[in-house]
């Protein structure tokens, strides 16, 4: 099948898709056509892969490897969150204010408060919900070629099994380069009923990473984190759109 003739050769619009070709004709040449749809999936997969969306861990068996710090080989791999959770009428969830400067009130910590020390049991659970929760940020890839290295929010207790291998003798510092290896888990369950098994090593070890130009994927975890004004959260909190 003939592609990418001129108009001039065909004679009429038609006789492009004559010889087959969906393509529009601009300047004299045809060129691909794709919808704003195309284009607009393309450019948000470019963001994603350029910024780090969260790692989302599929239904099933996962393996992958935890990133190096971005600071370094002396700086920490993970970056430690405040999170607030169950926000307002509409359930949001934000980042404390106060992670970002301690000196400047958070309206979630303050309603949190409020809430705490009403007499009805449903705002106190509320209080509970809301309430702020520490959560750890590590870069997380598959450990493969073509691997992206992506930002995975970990509760406390996912966050202390990797510690406990980090600091088994056994075992050793999984984020080293050369000298680190990989894990596998299991999730089940979807949203509220989410589940994960525990941590294994999986594996060779030591396995180095051979994810490539590794070091320019590693997202800066420290400034992944959105923050919110005073303002915005309150409106978060009365249910209103944030622009």
């Amino acid at each position: 099948m003939e592609r990418h003739r001129s108009i001039q050769d065909t004679g009429t619009w038609a006789g492009l898709y004559e010889i087959g070709c969906r393509e529009i004709v601009k300047k004299g040449k045809c060129m691909p056509t794709d919808t704003i749809q195309d284009r607009i999936r393309k450019k948000q997969k470019e963001i994603e892969d350029k910024r780090g969306s969260y790692f989302k861990a599929k239904e099933g068996l996962n393996r992958g490897r935890v990133g190096p710090s971005w600071k370094g080989p002396d700086g920490d791999w993970w970056f430690e969150t405040i999170r607030h959770q169950n926000v307002g009428p509409k359930n949001g969830f934000a980042f404390c204010l106060e992670m970002f400067d301690s000196g400047v009130k958070c309206p979630i910590c303050e309603k949190v408060e409020e809430l705490k020390d009403s007499t009805k049991g449903s705002e106190q659970t509320l209080a509970s919900k809301m309430e702020g929760q520490s959560k750890y940020l590590i870069n997380w890839a598959p450990n493969e070629p073509d691997g992206i290295f992506k930002p995975w929010e970990l509760s406390e207790k996912m966050f202390y099994e990797l510690m406990t291998f980090y600091s088994d003798a056994d075992y050793g510092d999984f984020s080293h380069p050369k000298r680190g290896y990989d894990f596998s888990f299991t999730r089940t369950g979807s949203g509220m009923a989410t589940r994960y098994s525990p941590f294994k090593a999986a594996g060779k070890r030591p396995s180095p990473i051979v994810v490539e130009d590794w070091k320019k994927k590693l997202v800066r975890l420290d400034r992944f984190p959105k923050a919110y004004s005073r303002s915005d959260l309150r409106k978060m909190l009365r249910g209103e759109d944030i622009e």
